[in-house]
């Protein structure tokens, strides 16, 4: 009973294998459809039509001498109107500008003393204690 229980999953897991094998072929194939052999004979069928057509006869149209004198007179050239350029007649700002103010020097001495005491390392930015 036993020897029959193998055998039976054996088969069973033989059969999904094979299974599961065809469906992902099948998708390759649905995938890659130049690949297969119709799709092969169809690429070759449209090579061989693309030469075909490239190496066909064409058509000669005979030269036509053109005439002595020119058809149409062109009309003299009519200036075109000078472009205002939008930097020149600019909108007045929506705020007076005047000089920045200048910053508390006390500040800026202390912002100077701590950039001094960070370490050059930028992976230990911990400031330098002094001993």
């Amino acid at each position: 009973m036993a020897v029959l229980t193998v055998l039976v999953s054996v088969v069973a897991v033989w059969f999904g294998k094979e299974k599961a094998s065809d469906r992902r072929r099948k998708r390759f194939l649905a995938r890659h459809r130049e690949r297969s052999v119709k799709g092969i004979a169809a690429r070759i069928a449209k090579e061989r039509e693309q030469e075909r057509v490239a190496h066909a006869d064409t058509e000669v149209f005979p030269v036509v001498p053109p005439a002595d004198d020119p058809t149409e007179q062109f009309p003299p050239a009519v200036p075109l109107p000078k472009r205002v350029r939008g930097y020149v007649r600019r909108a007045p700002t929506p705020y007076p500008r005047k000089p920045l103010n200048q910053p508390d020097p006390a500040l800026m001495q202390r912002v100077l003393e701590g950039l001094q005491g960070l370490s050059d390392d930028p992976h230990n930015s911990h400031p330098r204690k002094e001993r």
